[in-house]
């Protein structure tokens, strides 16, 4: 799989990747770079868990691996692509005891593109309604930009409603927090 070096713990870490290259496809020269170190780890498979785009499509034809194995997030699988580890549930299950059983993740944060940012208000609104109908909410994400959204967004919600993990949830222990939720939402969930 090819990752952000942000993420690289984090994939090595899942039982169903063989292995991980840390790479970027920002420029050519980082594509050449990257589709250069995936050949040379001789991969028999390579998969692309975004839905592609011209420059997934050059990375996947210089890389020259045999069989292309696209991804897409909307495909059903037959198993579980990523794990959390019972220790991760467990502490995740601690630091959201305080919330009631019907808890929904929310990732407020846009990857950094602004086109898929949600306006606050609208947030807002929806987490409003979510709550009205006995739900509490689970912020998390990472970074200034999604924490300042956070804040924005759960201003005038009830505090007892929500828990904002923004940056203070370890990556490794982020699908323990996932798994202890009943549903999610974000502006790029596919």
């Amino acid at each position: 799989i090819l990752t952000k070096p942000q993420w690289q713990g984090f994939a090595r870490s899942q039982e169903c990747i063989d292995g991980v290259v840390c790479g970027d496809k920002r420029s050519i020269r980082a594509i050449l770079s990257t589709a250069k170190r995936i050949r040379k780890e001789k991969f028999d498979r390579m998969s692309d868990i975004s839905e592609g785009g011209s420059r997934t499509f050059t990375l996947q034809l210089l890389a020259n691996v045999p069989k292309k194995v696209p991804f897409c997030t909307r495909r059903i699988r037959e198993k579980k692509l990523l794990f959390a580890d019972a220790d991760s549930i467990v502490r995740a299950e601690k630091r959201l005891f305080s919330l009631c059983h019907k808890r929904l993740l929310v990732c407020p944060g846009s990857g950094g593109t602004k086109l898929k940012l949600w306006p606050a208000d609208h947030w807002k609104d929806f987490l409003t309604a979510v709550i009205m109908d006995g739900w509490n909410i689970v912020l998390i994400g990472s970074g200034e930009e999604e924490r300042m959204q956070a804040n924005q967004i759960t201003s005038s919600l009830p505090s007892n409603s929500f828990l904002n993990l923004i940056d203070s949830v370890p990556i490794e222990d982020i699908l323990g927090i996932a798994v202890c939720c009943n549903a999610a939402v974000g502006n790029d969930t596919g």
